[in-house]
């Protein structure tokens, strides 16, 4: 039988061992998050555009889907001259920079609801030297006012939806797996993200202004050549607004779809 000081210093040893290992775990943690955000935060500088320091996460997600993954490159580079683009969920603009980058003179509306990051999307478009029309306005099927939750640490994900947690855990799932499947290291990452989202992610209520698609196409005259609707939880009841007038105006659509909703 061990004496009762043996078990004592037994089990101290695996606390401290536990609480160092996850103070490690911690700073390396931060150590990594701070090295993969840093491309985008200079990436911000170099163009002069403004961005929320508390918005690191949501930075980093959108400047790689479209200067890292590349995923509209080719779609971009295929419009004719001078095209007409609508970005629906344009957040703080990085696709609508990118669409200057690779098209010759485009005119790009982008629909962005939230007022702080409309704020900083109305920021950024002055500086982007092409004909950037923001609107500070979200798109559905109606016209109307709604309070959505507002995440200031993660405005990209920001939705009127009530499946935030489904999403988050499938955003931890896929951050932490685009850099790491280690058996040891991915399940140390994940737990870090949940702390962090638990800690820091509280959403805030915020009222915005919906209009109908149909009356935000209405007011662009002719052909439209690419739409990207990525507006967390409202792009199908913005696609279910459109006649089929609409649509026989516009070429090319990118719709984001998230495979982990049911409700579809």
């Amino acid at each position: 039988m061990r004496s009762p000081i043996v078990v004592l210093i037994t089990c101290s040893s695996i606390i401290a061992f536990i609480v160092t290992i996850t103070l490690v775990s911690m700073v390396c943690g931060i150590l990594w998050w701070n090295r993969i955000t840093c491309p985008s935060i200079e990436f911000m500088k170099s163009k002069g555009f403004k961005f929320d320091k508390r918005d690191k996460l949501s930075l980093y997600s959108v400047w790689k889907e479209i200067y890292v993954d590349h995923e509209y490159d080719q779609a971009l580079r295929d419009l004719p001259p001078e095209p007409v683009i609508v970005d629906v969920g344009a957040n703080i603009g990085l696709f609508a920079a990118r669409c200057t980058e690779l098209c010759k003179n485009p005119t790009v509306y982008c629909y962005e609801p939230v007022p702080e990051i409309f704020s900083l999307l109305h920021y950024n478009a002055g500086k982007m030297g092409g004909n950037i029309k923001p609107y500070p306005v979200g798109v559905g099927d109606r016209n109307y006012s709604t309070t959505i939750q507002y995440f200031p640490r993660a405005s990209a994900m920001s939705t009127g939806c009530d499946d935030t947690d489904d999403k988050f855990e499938v955003g931890i799932v896929h951050q932490v797996n685009n850099y790491t499947t280690s058996p040891i290291l991915a399940p140390i990452l994940r737990a870090l993200f949940r702390l962090y989202i638990n800690a820091k992610l509280q959403p805030e209520k915020v009222q915005i202004r919906i209009e109908s698609f149909t009356k935000i196409l209405s007011n662009i005259k002719g052909e439209i050549d690419l739409v990207k609707i990525d507006c967390e939880c409202c792009e199908l009841s913005a696609v279910k607004a459109l006649s089929a007038e609409d649509l026989a105006r516009i070429n090319t659509v990118f719709i984001e779809v998230e495979n982990y909703r049911t409700n579809w």
